[in-house]
């Protein structure tokens, strides 16, 4: 049957991880395997699936995350302010912590795209490359995962 974690969220393989990652529903389930190959490869890595998001559990998510020193959050939405929700509102919960992690996001799987794990692989190994950059710990800009748009004749910088 399903488990539903504490019924705010469930944690895979977090106990020891220094890099999180954050996601609901079906990149949540894609994500663990995501998380048994990266952890093959050496990498400290689990997993925080939310499963309740109104009220937004602060308090909760300060403890899951309080050893973290970086989150990767894998968003399949777009909220105010060009970021995806769950990582706004991520931030919005962890900046008062006294040691917060990076935080860095990644939309996937806008239009109903599929997820693969290579795209969350991906994104993680871009997160952990980047995490001492000071422009993506201040979040200046959201990458966004498996739009193809060069195939729709747009090139990098803009079209």
């Amino acid at each position: 049957g399903r488990s539903y974690g504490n019924g705010i969220y469930k944690a895979y393989k977090a106990d020891d991880a220094e890099i999180l990652i954050f996601a609901v529903a079906s990149v949540a389930s894609e994500s663990r395997g995501v998380v048994d190959r990266l952890r093959e490869e050496g990498l400290k890595i689990g997993l925080i699936s939310l499963k309740l998001f109104r009220p937004f559990p602060v308090k909760y998510l300060r403890e899951a995350f309080s050893k973290a020193k970086l989150v990767v959050v894998f968003d399949r939405d777009i909220g105010y302010g060009y970021e995806g929700i769950l990582s706004y509102e991520l931030k919005a919960a962890l900046y008062p912590s006294e040691n917060r992690p990076v935080i860095r996001g990644f939309i996937v799987g806008l239009g109903g795209r599929d997820i693969t794990p290579e795209d969350l692989i991906g994104g993680v190994k871009k997160a952990v490359s980047e995490k001492d950059d000071r422009n993506v710990q201040m979040a200046t800009h959201t990458d966004f995962i498996g739009l193809k748009l060069d195939q729709l004749g747009f090139k990098k910088g803009g079209n």
